[in-house]
Formats: structure tokens, C-alpha cells, sequence
């Protein structure tokens, strides 16, 4: 039986040893209150049988305090959901490399194909009901597995899934193929939309398969909804961020008050995690998360000292501000490293649907041309203070399928070599103005579509875009739009370039459904090739050639392979395939990221890595306040 533990969580679990042999040792004075007064049962009552143990950064915090921070929307995920309220099945380590326990204290799997999940024993919602496997089953078979809910399951390897509780502590899920990557779902806060396992005490109120669909449907036009699902999702949450206030949770701060602009969070009474000491955590009492559109206004409140930590809304192109404001703004700028393959990656789409420059794109020509004419330096320096690295997109450095020479390729700017690719392409006539033209007489010319956030850089990078694809002959324009809208029209094949950060290339991401270096159903380079392998019956489809289906082979073959010598000749081999092709076209990668902590904020790591795996690892519910 292959157990999926290490040395690392055998210490965790001494020291849970040591703990219950030790005894509990504190609790917030807020909390001991409402002990005293009888609103609350004792400590040792509150928490599991086996409490998680963290290790503090940098000491045993301080009980107390208000953290004050601030987020562009308040229905997305932002800084003050991944300080306050994360927590995914499993754990990655700090360092990135070993999965550890987390809600479930233990799993194992002797195939791949069935996997054991074992709960914590006496875990609870913050509201003091048990938290057992049954919230598992009714997530399964009341909400994924509910046709009024949910439209269509989300992980591919979980349709003709099977999920069945042995106790109230353990539950077998039995796929009806080998997923080696499963437990790597349960890391990431994306596993299933943020979700495995629902309050059923409180959400078979608004469930179908409890309440008639008339008095849901009659609930929902009362309070402003058209469909059970919208009623669902207002009421349970799209992702780990709760929508309702009322909403039970396990994470270490609750949802308890929804103001215009505003939201306010309190510390979870029956939050399963102790420090080192017995002390239960979290340490902060709560938080307040004051939405302002503009990020210009968030910046300027950022570097006057009024918020207490920032980690979604910062951009290296402030650096310079944010050291300047560090003392009189009483914080401290720190740089992490950075996960990302890209800063920013460009996708000419494959499946546009302007046909004649759709076949343009695809040849392979015309991508290391758009390549070969990036001054990835100027770049770096202009727009990064030349911290960043100079790159094609590819996995990042700490993969173990990374190839260095895939980080090389097409990288050197050779503007000379970039309009020979093109005139060898036959597009060597041009208008008066110097612009190329297209077999049918028009002029090379679209537009660069996009979202202008995550990171900020992507509308200064692109308008030195325009100057360099223009000294080849290439009339680009420039368009930024909502972000629902630009993924919108990228599903539809509307976008003939789009771009996004490069991020997902590490290890424990891109394997779970190989996006990069496959094609999403979005913001990709060939959202119609998607399409059409989903097989969703979406008219937007388009069939791939033969090369792009030698990559989906390659990708089916990856996700059921179990010998890892093999996993390692598939994977390397989709992204050898994305090195010869430029599917994705890399410009500058890894540039280090800062995060703006009080001086008041503690146990924050000064060094760690910045990914889509975001402040989770690092343990927010160990941050403490000074003040």
C-alpha cells in the first residue's frame, strides 16, 4: 500500500503527540470571554482529537488585533481570502516539494484509482456542528452530482467518479481510471472550484434534493434569483470564498458581516490548529476589507501606512514608491520570488475566426518571427529593473521535467532573422504605409486583446509590442477589457491575440490538467481546439491538426500513466513540443514579486516563493499583530 507520508508529517504528528500529552495550553481572551460566560464550550472541546500543529515563522504570536486591508472586488479572490480563509485538503510544504495533511490527517492509494481519504476526528464548522465525512457525500451527490446545481463536472477524472463513506471519518473515491495526480488537486485552493465538502446542516436548505424545487424557486424570486442554481451560489459560494455571511466555515476567520463596500471577518471559535505551545490559532482576531475600484487609489492607500498586508494588488513598476514610502508608511517591502514561466505570455489564436489570419498564426514561422523581434532585455529593464529573466515560456526552473535549452529558444532579438521567417512565409508585399500584406490583399494587422491586471505591466509591455512587430511589417492595436468580457469573446474564438501571465508551471499545477502547455477553453492559443477535445457540443469548436493532437495524446497518456520513468518521457516530450512551436511565446519570466507587510504584521516569511498556491502554505493563521 503505497502511504503518501514523509518524515515531515511523521514530526507533525509527534508533535500532536507531545501536545495532547502536554495540554492545551491558550485561547483568545475573545474566545475565553464567552467560555466564561457559558456561550461557548471549553477549549478542549472546541478542537479535534488531533489538532494540526504549525510551526510559527518567527515566534509564538500575540493574541488580538484587527488586520485592515483592501481588495478590487470583494466577490473575487484577493489578498483577504488568502490571508484568512483558505484551507485545501492537503498541504504543500513551504519549500514546494512534499504534500502533508491538512483537513484530512491521512490518505493512501494502492493504484492511483482508489483513493482513502481520512478525516480529522472531531473537527467542527465554525458555527459548533460536527464536520464529518457526510459533508463530502453531500457535496458529492447533492451539489456536483446534481443536475440543477451543477451543469457538468469540472475535472475531467472525476466523471463515473464513485464516492462512498466507510465511517463518519473516511471516505473512498474510486475513479473509473488511474489519476496520479489526485492528491495534487487536494493541495491546490483550485482543486474543485475551492470546494470538497459543504455544511450540510445548513445548505440542505437550499438544495433540491431536500426542499421542493417549488418553494426554491419561489425563495429564490424573493430574494432577487431566477434559477435554484443562482439561489445555490448566492447561499454556498462559487469557490472557497463564502458569498453569505451566514455561511459555516472551517477556515480559520468567518464571513460575519457584508456592508456596500465592506466586509468584515472574525476569528473561527473552532478553528482545528494549534502553534507549538497548544495555543489555538489563529492569532489576529479579525479583519476589515474595504473594496476600492481603483487600483491607483489602492496603491496610494497602500504606501500611506493604511493597510497592514497587500499581496494581489502590488506591481514591480512601484517598487521604487514602495521603498520610498517604507518609514513613513511603517511597513516593509518584501520580494519574493516568482513561479512564473511568463510575466507575461502571448498567444496568437490558432482557431481565430478571421480564417485567412488564423492560418497565418499557425504557422510556426510566424510565431518565432513574433519571437525573434522581442527585445526581451530592454524589457526587462524598462518594465522589471532588470530583475526578471530574459525567457521563453516554459515550466520553471524547480520542475523536475524542466530543460534548461527550453528557455533558450527563439529568446535573442534578432529583428533580421525575424523578417526573413516572414518573407519566407511568402507575406513580402507591403502597403504604403510599410505594412505587410496578406495573400487576399489586406493588411497584417489585429489586435491584442486583454485583461490589463495580473501583472499590471501587460499594457506598457505591449505597446513596445506594437513598436517592435511594427519595424516587421505588423499593424498591431492594442484593446484592454473586462476581464469576464475578454474571456467571453477568447471562448469564441473573437480574440486573434490574446495574453495572460505565465504562471502554473510548476510541478504540482500544470500536471493536474496540463494547461499550459494545452490549450484552455479561454484566454489561450487555441480555445476552439479545446472545444472541440471536450467534445461539449460547443459550436465554437475547431479540429486540430495533426501536431495538436499528437500533444492531446501525449496529455491523455500523461494523466493515467503511473511509471514515473514514463510520466517523465510524456511530459517532456508535450513541452519539447511547446519549445519547437511557440504555442505560448514567452517574453520575460520569474521576476522576484513584492508583498507589503506592516511592521506591525509578524510571522510573515521575509523569503518565500509567490505562486498560484498563493499565502496558503505559508500559514496565515499564524501572522500576528504587534500593536
Amino acid at each position: 500500500m503505497l502511504k503518501r507520508q514523509s518524515w515531515i508529517v511523521l514530526m507533525v504528528l509527534a508533535l500532536v503527540v507531545a501536545l495532547s500529552g502536554a495540554g492545551l495550553a491558550g485561547e483568545a481572551p475573545m474566545l475565553r470571554e464567552r467560555v466564561e460566560s457559558g456561550e461557548l464550550p471549553p477549549l478542549d472541546e472546541r478542537l479535534p482529537v488531533e489538532p494540526y500543529v504549525v510551526e510559527t515563522v518567527e515566534q509564538i504570536g500575540e493574541y488580538g488585533g484587527t488586520l485592515y486591508m483592501v481588495a478590487q472586488s470583494l466577490a473575487g479572490f484577493g489578498t483577504d481570502m488568502h490571508v484568512l480563509g483558505i484551507e485545501p485538503p492537503l498541504r504543500l510544504s513551504s519549500d514546494g516539494v512534499t504534500v502533508l495533511p491538512n483537513i484530512l490527517r491521512d490518505w493512501e492509494t494502492e493504484d492511483f484509482q482508489t483513493w482513502t481519504l481520512h478525516f480529522r476526528e472531531g473537527m467542527r464548522w465554525s458555527d459548533g456542528h460536527p464536520f464529518t465525512a457526510e459533508d463530502m457525500m453531500f457535496w458529492w451527490e447533492d451539489e456536483v452530482n446534481n443536475p440543477l446545481i451543477t451543469a457538468a463536472i469540472y475535472i475531467r477524472e472525476f466523471q463515473n467518479a464513485q464516492l462512498e463513506m466507510i465511517d463518519p471519518y473516511t471516505v473512498v473515491m474510486t475513479l473509473d481510471r488511474p489519476f496520479p495526480m489526485f492528491e495534487y488537486t487536494l493541495v491546490t485552493q483550485w482543486g474543485y472550484l475551492g470546494q470538497w465538502w459543504r455544511p450540510k446542516h445548513h445548505l440542505s436548505q437550499f438544495n433540491p434534493n431536500y426542499v421542493p424545487e417549488e418553494e426554491l424557486l419561489a425563495l429564490a424570486e424573493e430574494e432577487g434569483y431566477e434559477t435554484i442554481q443562482q439561489l445555490w451560489r448566492a447561499k454556498a459560494g462559487w469557490s472557497a470564498k463564502p458569498f453569505d455571511a451566514g455561511l459555516p466555515v472551517i477556515n480559520a476567520h468567518k464571513l460575519v458581516e457584508k456592508r456596500l463596500d465592506t466586509w468584515v471577518w472574525e476569528r473561527n471559535p473552532y478553528y482545528w490548529k494549534v502553534d507549538t505551545a497548544g495555543n489555538q490559532l489563529p492569532y489576529i482576531d479579525g479583519a476589515i476589507v474595504q473594496h476600492i475600484a481603483d487600483a491607483e487609489t489602492i496603491t496610494a492607500q497602500v504606501v500611506s501606512g493604511q493597510v497592514d498586508i497587500e499581496v494581489w494588488h502590488t506591481s514591480l513598476d512601484n517598487f521604487s514608491l514602495y521603498r520610498a514610502n517604507e518609514e513613513s508608511g511603517n511597513y516593509r517591502t518584501l520580494m519574493w520570488s516568482s513561479d512564473k514561466g511568463a510575466e507575461v505570455m502571448l498567444m496568437p489564436v490558432h482557431t481565430y475566426q478571421d480564417e485567412e489570419l488564423a492560418e497565418v498564426f499557425q504557422d510556426v514561422r510566424f510565431r518565432k518571427a513574433l519571437s525573434l523581434a522581442i527585445d526581451r532585455d530592454e524589457i526587462n529593464e524598462m518594465l522589471y529593473f532588470g530583475l526578471a529573466t530574459p525567457r521563453q515560456f516554459t515550466l520553471h526552473p524547480s520542475s523536475e521535467f524542466y530543460n534548461p535549452e527550453w528557455a533558450e529558444v527563439y529568446v535573442d532579438y534578432d529583428p533580421e532573422a525575424a523578417n526573413d521567417l516572414l518573407d519566407d512565409m511568402g507575406l513580402t508585399q507591403r502597403d504604403s504605409a510599410g505594412y505587410r500584406l496578406l495573400p487576399s490583399g489586406r493588411r497584417l494587422a489585429f489586435t491584442a486583446e486583454y485583461w490589463p491586471s495580473e501583472p499590471e505591466t501587460k499594457t506598457p509591455m505591449m505597446e513596445l509590442m506594437v513598436d517592435y512587430w511594427g519595424e516587421l511589417g505588423i499593424d498591431l492595436a492594442l484593446t484592454p477589457q473586462d476581464r469576464s468580457l475578454n474571456a467571453q469573446r477568447a471562448g469564441a474564438n473573437e480574440i486573434a491575440l490574446n495574453l495572460w501571465h505565465g504562471g502554473h508551471v510548476i510541478d504540482i499545477e500544470w500536471q493536474i490538467n496540463m494547461q499550459p502547455p494545452l490549450p484552455s477553453s479561454g484566454i489561450s492559443w487555441g480555445p476552439g481546439y479545446n472545444a472541440w477535445y471536450e467534445d461539449t457540443g460547443s459550436e465554437n469548436a475547431v479540429e486540430p491538426p495533426a501536431l495538436v493532437k499528437e500533444l492531446y495524446d501525449l496529455a491523455d497518456e500523461l494523466r493515467v500513466e503511473t511509471d514515473p520513468g514514463r510520466r517523465m518521457e510524456l511530459g517532456q516530450a508535450m513541452w519539447q513540443m511547446q519549445a519547437d512551436n511557440l504555442f505560448y511565446i514567452g517574453t520575460v519570466g520569474m521576476a522576484p514579486y513584492p508583498i507589503i507587510v506592516s511592521n506591525d504584521l509578524r510571522n510573515v516569511p521575509e523569503e518565500a516563493l509567490w505562486s498560484a498556491l498563493w499565502l496558503h502554505r505559508y500559514h496565515p493563521e499564524q501572522f500576528f499583530l504587534t500593536r
